[in-house]
């Protein structure tokens, strides 16, 4: 855990928005650990693959749209990779 001086700092510089979302999330962590871990993972892959697709588009100078099957098979890779993971 963070000292309290740093914690205070850090959410004094957050706007409204993201405190709620934060404070959501440390909630549906403390409750739901395996779920909220594995959704975060599944987002930041997909994000990841999103992110490596606006690249790759940019580099090329393609017009071609983004492929939304990718974003979505990366986002189960990283919900099921996450979850297979954890003892049993």
């Amino acid at each position: 855990m963070a000292p309290a001086a740093s914690r205070l700092r850090v959410e004094s510089e957050l706007g409204s928005l993201p405190k709620r979302a934060l404070a959501q999330y440390l909630l549906f962590l403390k409750f739901y650990p395996v779920v909220t871990k594995a959704v975060s993972s599944g987002i930041l892959s997909a994000l990841g693959n999103l992110l490596a697709q606006m690249i790759e588009k940019k580099q090329k100078k393609d017009s071609r749209s983004l492929e939304v099957s990718g974003l979505l098979r990366y986002l189960v890779y990283g919900e099921k990779t996450s979850v297979s993971l954890l003892p049993r």
